[in-house]
């Protein structure tokens, strides 16, 4: 006989406690027909003595027991020693297993009959007992009893039905069954009964200390409040309880004066565009007896529950009311975008104050349970804030202003933002205020639907006026100098990108990039793409842009020196070294240009900008003269001591290539001697301008 048929036919013939009974027919049957099916060929089982054969027909004849069980497989285990895996005796040892895991299921079932009979006892007579009369402590502790009992047996069973290969859902039924009865037949008689025994606990003992309770009232009442919390415990599976019946108890009295105030027919208190002050209400009670609370029932809690915190579970109870009396307004509330966003900003504000003043640590918050968990109020909520942003943000940037450079609003020696970039990062920062409390999920869904976008506009907007200004054709365009508007286009994106790096170092970011990309050890940040962005096509065009506007600058202040110097080959006494007036308008227009520079960018950008100048000075001066016209010694000497007033008197940075090139330039119209700066070709040139 196969696997499979032997199956099959346990399947068929032994599926109820009846069957069993039948077991020893049953079996002759087997033997009968296995005895008449034989082939006629010689097989192994003929090898097997007629006392074998006898004694497996006996082990297959006998009432299945525990204790038979195990001396038949014993018996069976001896034989297969001593004759091998011969298939009349392995399909004898199947036959047996397979009984008995139908007798163990059967037995089973049994339990599970009896223990939900013993459930429903515990419900129409226990239970019955205590319904309609005062009952006393001692009945209320058999109760419990009673009720950890049941528990005990449900759990036991539980794990003999693991054991076995049993029907999980038939345990998971017991469980249920139980917890039903518990929830709708014994917690309204106990937490009723505790509800009035303790009312008043949270006002007496607060506002009047000559009307105190007697040290009795908690005494008697921490032994009720720990009885319900039991109650509780044996009817649930899970370790961890969110919400207690007991400490829902404890709140009867602060929900019957919330309910009045803030769901009746006030019409002053209960404003559904005042979601603040039920919020404030509630944060005024916590307030006031939280550590009361936490004093006479925290330890009688942890001595019941051992996981759960007593803080915790008392304001999640006070939010479950609370939720009670905004759920029926949401329909209308996301009806309504600025109801929605002043709800949400409402919720929020009081979440971060349960957690920052209370150490409240469960997840479910009422901005959690009330707008994340819903995804239609969920994206609601998303939407409008997009639609709040990007109007704000067209606000900021239609303003006339919006490229005013801010003097006043940041420190001496750092990057002076317009107007826009300003108002840009504080709105920035202001959405990242909104979500910061969230999920990183929903974080997530702001910085990249909302925050980034925002930056993508802005810089397009940035590197659109950057090609405008491209190239520098004149000093100033209606009214305004280009070197002004070069400072705006740095500023409105250096300003950012500091701030994008400081944003960058904030917890909240480096979780947000870490949740991303786990293995990158926080060698990048979250921002890092984006300021690379603005610093490859806008900050880095900055220094061409500024080196055409130093060239106009030098073009035209120059011009009065052009005109009084046209010769070069001056005798000695022809050399006047005093007169600087010629140079006055170039000391002038680059002195202001520096002022200017200096109290709008950082310093250490102010120190780069001046080498540049230095630079384009030098530079100018080197291919408008130096190399343009022929020298005696006294004329070089001239120009020497002009370049040396200019940049001393502007303070300019002398630098070994471009400054000290011009110097050995005239070094050579002075005939002294050359260090190896200048270029062979450029030397050629020098020759040729000497006199």
């Amino acid at each position: 006989m196969t696997a499979d048929t032997l199956t099959e036919f346990l399947n068929s013939n032994f599926v109820s406690i009846d069957s069993i009974s039948n077991v020893s027919l049953k079996i002759k049957d087997v033997n009968y027909n296995r005895k008449h099916s034989t082939s006629s060929n010689t097989n192994s089982d003929d090898l097997i003595n007629p006392p074998v054969i006898d004694k497996l027909k006996y082990i297959l004849s006998q009432e299945l027991s525990d204790s038979t069980y195990t001396q038949s497989l014993s018996d069976i285990d001896a034989l297969l020693g001593k004759y091998g895996r011969l298939p009349a005796i392995t399909y004898t040892r199947d036959i047996v297993i397979q009984k008995m895991t139908l007798l163990k299921k059967i037995r089973l079932k049994q339990s599970y009959h009896d223990l939900s009979a013993e459930i429903n006892d515990f419900e129409k007579i226990d239970l019955a007992k205590i319904k309609d009369s005062s009952f006393t402590k001692d009945q209320i502790l058999n109760i419990v009893d009673k009720l950890a009992s049941l528990r005990q047996s449900i759990d036991t069973l539980d794990v003999v039905d693991d054991g076995n290969g049993g029907d999980e859902e038939n345990s998971h039924n017991l469980y249920i069954q139980l917890q039903d009865v518990v929830y709708n037949h014994l917690r309204p008689i106990l937490q009723g009964e505790f509800s009035n025994s303790v009312k008043g606990w949270d006002v007496i003992e607060r506002e009047n200390k000559s009307q105190q309770h007697d040290p009795s009232f908690f005494t008697t009442n921490m032994e009720k409040f720990k009885q319900l919390l039991k109650c509780q415990y044996l009817s649930t599976k899970s370790e961890s309880i969110d919400n207690y019946w007991a400490v829902d108890a404890l709140l009867d009295n602060f929900k019957v004066k919330f309910v009045y105030h803030f769901e009746g027919d006030n019409s002053e208190t209960n404003r559904i565009d005042k979601p603040d002050f039920p919020l404030n209400y509630t944060i005024g009670y916590i307030t006031n007896n939280f550590k009361l609370a936490n004093k006479f029932w925290m330890k009688s809690f942890k001595d019941i529950t051992k996981r759960d915190e007593f803080s915790n579970s008392f304001i999640f109870s006070i939010l479950k009311i609370l939720k009670g009396k905004f759920k029926p307004q949401l329909k209308e509330i996301i009806s309504n975008k600025f109801l929605l966003s002043y709800f949400v900003k409402t919720l929020k504000k009081f979440d971060e104050t349960i957690i920052g003043d209370f150490n409240y640590s469960n997840v479910h918050t009422l901005t959690n349970d009330l707008i994340l968990s819903n995804e239609n109020i969920w994206n609601s909520w998303l939407s409008n804030e997009k639609i709040f942003v990007n109007l704000r943000y067209e606000e900021i940037n239609d303003d006339k202003d919006a490229f005013k450079i801010e003097y006043d609003v940041v420190d001496y020696g750092t990057t002076k933002p317009t107007k826009i970039a300003l108002n840009l990062k504080n709105l920035l920062e202001g959405i990242t205020d909104s979500y910061s409390t969230l999920p990183v999920k929903y974080q997530m869904k702001f910085l990249n639907e909302v925050q980034l976008k925002l930056l993508n506009f802005y810089f397009s907007k940035i590197k659109h006026g950057l090609n405008a200004l491209s190239p520098i054709k004149s000093i100033a365009v209606e009214g305004v100098s280009s070197l002004e508007r070069i400072c705006r286009i740095y500023c409105s994106s250096q300003f950012l990108i500091e701030s994008m790096s400081l944003w960058s170092e904030e917890i909240l970011f480096i979780n947000l990039w870490h949740s991303l990309n786990k293995n990158d050890n926080f060698q990048s940040t979250f921002f890092e793409s984006v300021i690379n962005g603005y610093q490859v096509d806008i900050i880095d065009k900055i220094p061409k842009l500024l080196k055409s506007y130093f060239d106009l600058q030098l073009n035209r202040s120059m011009k009065f020196y052009f005109q009084n110097n046209v010769d070069w080959t001056l005798h000695e006494n022809e050399l006047n070294l005093s007169d600087k007036s010629q140079l006055e308008m170039l000391i002038k227009n680059l002195g202001a240009d520096l002022k200017y520079i200096k109290s709008t960018v950082s310093s250490a950008t102010f120190l780069e900008w001046k080498l540049l100048l230095s630079i384009s000075v030098a530079n100018y001066l080197e291919n408008n003269i130096a190399l343009t016209n022929k020298f005696s010694i006294a004329g070089a000497a001239k120009l020497r001591d002009d370049v040396q007033f200019v940049f001393e008197s502007l303070d300019l940075v002398k630098d070994f290539k471009n400054y000290g090139k011009l110097m050995e330039i005239l070094d050579v119209y002075e005939g002294k001697y050359i260090s190896g700066n200048i270029k062979e070709y450029d030397l050629n040139i020098i020759r040729q301008n000497c006199l």
